[in-house]
C-alpha cells in the first residue's frame, strides 16, 4: 500500500512539473514559431513582443508583432500588429489536427514606400511568390509529425495603409486609407509550424493589400496601385473579384497616365 502512495505521488508531482515547463516554455517557443514562420514566408525580420499561449485555457495571444521593412527603405517596420487573439478547440492543441473558431487581428499599420529604386511591398511579395511556387512543386503529403490547421474566420480590424513616395516623377509625400475590417472564412493549411505560420501569413498580407488595392482606388496614385496589383497577380494568378473591380475603374485614368511604374519593380 505505501508503494502504491508513493508511486501516485511521483505521478503527481510528475503531471505538476510538465504543466508548469508548459506554463513556462510555451510562450517562448510559439513566438518562435511564428517569427521563423513569418520571415520565411516575407524574407525579413519578424519580430513578436509578447506572447500568451496556454494548453489548459485553450486560449492564445499576440501583443506586439512587427515585419521589418526590406533593405534600402524606411526604417518603419512594413507592417506591425496590435494584438491578436484566437482559441482553439479543447483537446485540439495537442493533436495533429488544430481547430480554432476565430482569430482577430487588432490595430494592424502597413507602411507602403515607393523610391525611384523599387517598392518595399513588391520585395515582400516576390517572396510570398516564391512560397507558392515551391508549394506548388511540393504537392506531396504532410510529412510526418506535421499539423493540420483550421480557422473556421479570422478577422483583421482596424487597418491602417500608408503610402510613402520619394524619388518619383510624381512626386513626394504620404497619404493613407483605413480599412474597418477584413474577414477571411475557412483558412486550412498544413505541414510543420514553419509552413503552417508561412501560409498564414501570406493569406493575411494578400488580403490586406487587395483591400489597400479596393479602397485605395480614389486616393493613391493610379499607376502605384496598376503595379500592386500586378504584383498581386503574380501572387495569385488571378486576382479577387474585389482587386479585380478596383482594377477596372483605374483604366480609364491609366490610358493617360504615361505607364511611370508599368515596369514591375
Amino acid at each position: 500500500m505505501k508503494l502504491l502512495r508513493r508511486a501516485l505521488l511521483v505521478l503527481v508531482v510528475l503531471v505538476l512539473l510538465f504543466l508548469a515547463a508548459g506554463w513556462i516554455f510555451l510562450d517562448p517557443l510559439v513566438a518562435r514559431g511564428i517569427e521563423k514562420g513569418s520571415t520565411y514566408a516575407t524574407g525579413v525580420e519578424t519580430k513578436v513582443a509578447k506572447v500568451d499561449a496556454s494548453f489548459l485555457s485553450g486560449k492564445f495571444g499576440i501583443d506586439g508583432l512587427s515585419l521589418a521593412n526590406p533593405p534600402g527603405f524606411r526604417p518603419e517596420p512594413f507592417l506591425s500588429l496590435g494584438t491578436a487573439r484566437a482559441a482553439w478547440q479543447n483537446g485540439t492543441i495537442l493533436s495533429d489536427r488544430i481547430e480554432m473558431d476565430e482569430l482577430v487581428l487588432d490595430r494592424v499599420e502597413v507602411n507602403l514606400e515607393r523610391t525611384g529604386s523599387g517598392t518595399n511591398y513588391g520585395a515582400i511579395l516576390d517572396n510570398l511568390e516564391k512560397l507558392s511556387k515551391g508549394e506548388k512543386k511540393k504537392e506531396e503529403p504532410p510529412s510526418k509529425g506535421g499539423k493540420q490547421l483550421t480557422i473556421k474566420k479570422i478577422e483583421i480590424k482596424n487597418v491602417r495603409a500608408g503610402l510613402h513616395l520619394s524619388g518619383v516623377p510624381i512626386g513626394a509625400g504620404s497619404m493613407e486609407v483605413v480599412i474597418p475590417s477584413i474577414v477571411i472564412e475557412d483558412f486550412k493549411s498544413d505541414g510543420d509550424t514553419k509552413e503552417i505560420v508561412g501560409k498564414l501569413t501570406r493569406t493575411l498580407l494578400q488580403s490586406i493589400l487587395e483591400n489597400v488595392l479596393r479602397m485605395g482606388k480614389d486616393i493613391f496614385p493610379a499607376d502605384m496601385l496598376k503595379d500592386l496589383g500586378s504584383n498581386l497577380q503574380g501572387l495569385q494568378g488571378t486576382l479577387e473579384s474585389d482587386a479585380k473591380e478596383a482594377l477596372k475603374g483605374l483604366e480609364g485614368a491609366l490610358k493617360g497616365a504615361g505607364g511611370i511604374f508599368d515596369k514591375k519593380k
